[in-house]
């Protein structure tokens, strides 16, 4: 996996604690053609302050293969604030800032 898109309404605006949030990893190769397969390994992590900017426990998301060369992510919101989500693979990195209310 040389590049990587993600889409989807659970990277961006305001979202409820306790609802569920999902976006979609879509894998590409390095001309940015879309992988038709599977089978790389994705880690979500949702990272989270205090009003006060205390790191509160992180979340992580739930990464299912489509066997298709996209990835759907699934997360729940736990606390209210701006949060940072951070997508890894072996070799992309995203990283991008949510509003939860």
């Amino acid at each position: 996996v040389e590049e990587c898109l993600c889409k989807g309404r659970g990277l961006s605006g305001l979202f409820y604690t306790g609802h569920m949030a999902q976006f979609y990893i879509i894998s590409r190769d390095a001309f940015g053609n879309k992988l038709l397969g599977g089978g790389h390994e994705f880690s979500v992590r949702v990272l989270t302050h205090s009003t006060d900017g205390v790191p509160l426990p992180e979340i992580r998301g739930k990464v299912e293969d489509l066997l298709s060369g996209s990835y759907q992510v699934n997360y729940m919101p736990e606390h209210v604030g701006l949060v940072t989500l951070s997508v890894n693979c072996k070799t992309t990195d995203f990283e991008g800032e949510v509003e939860f209310r």
